[in-house]
């Protein structure tokens, strides 16, 4: 696993394209004074159904949702003695 914690593997280039350590992720659009990402979906049959392998997202509600998981869903680190699940030695005691 790589951990990146100062964001040095992820580049954003001139014209929105951002690269995750030089792999393309997805795309930085404005419009409208409005932030937008936007990625392909490769699922073909979804993208019948859409009428395009583009979606978009507004940043603003991707940041609100990832927020709003990450508050509710609190992510195991087995690190962090808080989130870490219970070693079976702790059950015995």
């Amino acid at each position: 696993m790589i951990v990146d914690p100062k964001g040095k593997l992820v580049k954003v280039n001139e014209d929105g394209l951002a690269k995750i350590d030089g792999i393309p992720m997805f795309k930085i659009i404005e419009r409208d004074n409005l932030f937008y990402v936007e990625f392909c979906d490769h699922d073909r049959m979804r993208s019948r159904c859409r009428g395009s392998r583009l979606v978009e997202i507004p940043l603003e509600i991707l940041v609100e949702k990832v927020t709003m998981s990450m508050t509710t869903t609190k992510i195991k680190d087995e690190n962090d003695p808080a989130t870490s699940p219970t070693k079976p030695e702790e059950l015995v005691k």
